[in-house]
């Protein structure tokens, strides 16, 4: 029971983040009079593959291997 809390709890927690996200990309875009696009593809983009980059660098630091970070950097993040 306590799984089910605590993931109703995380999925609030990135809904909120993510509607901020975005609101705080938007308000960036129009302080720096650059277009929404460019702070999406910049600045949203990054910051969303953030976690699968850590989650790389840390196995990969864990396992000792720095060709699987080259790797996960170079192209796991391409898209």
């Amino acid at each position: 029971m306590i799984y089910w809390i605590e993931f109703f709890i995380l999925v609030a927690v990135i809904f909120f983040t993510g509607k901020n996200l975005v609101k705080y990309g938007d308000i960036l875009a129009e302080k720096l009079n650059i277009g929404k696009n460019i702070i999406g593809l910049i600045f949203i983009a990054s910051i969303t593959s953030l976690p699968e980059l850590i989650t790389g660098i840390s196995a990969a630091s864990y396992v000792q291997s720095p060709d699987l970070v080259a790797g996960q950097i170079c192209f796991s993040l391409q898209f």
